[in-house]
């Protein structure tokens, strides 16, 4: 079975106190996370602060749809994130708008 990861793996020669050595390194590019921060910027638009948990919840949905629609799970969305995907949509929400409120105060 495939992994829906993108993976390379890559050998490195690593000098030690002893001389040389052979190093394993597994380099992931996941494109779950490439999806869900290209998708975020096309969806997430600043919005009134109280609305930003149930708006999350529905771009969760969205966004699990669209990626669903390219072959990737949820899962695989938030595999590279700390935490679920409405709290990181949420948070993106909360930037968005604190960023709208620095530009309208630069504006006064």
């Amino acid at each position: 079975m495939r992994s829906s990861h993108t993976c390379e793996v890559r050998i490195l020669q690593r000098r030690g106190w002893r001389g040389k050595g052979m190093h394993r390194e597994v380099v992931m590019s996941n494109r779950g996370i490439q999806f869900l921060n290209h998708w975020a910027t096309e969806h997430v638009s600043a919005m009134p602060y109280p609305e930003h948990l149930a708006e999350a919840r529905r771009l969760a949905k969205e966004c699990i749809a669209d990626a669903q629609k390219q072959s990737i799970s949820k899962k695989e969305l938030e595999e590279g994130l700390l935490k679920d995907l409405v709290s990181e949509l949420k948070d993106r929400l909360d930037t968005r708008a604190d960023e709208e409120v620095k530009r309208m105060a630069k504006r006064l």
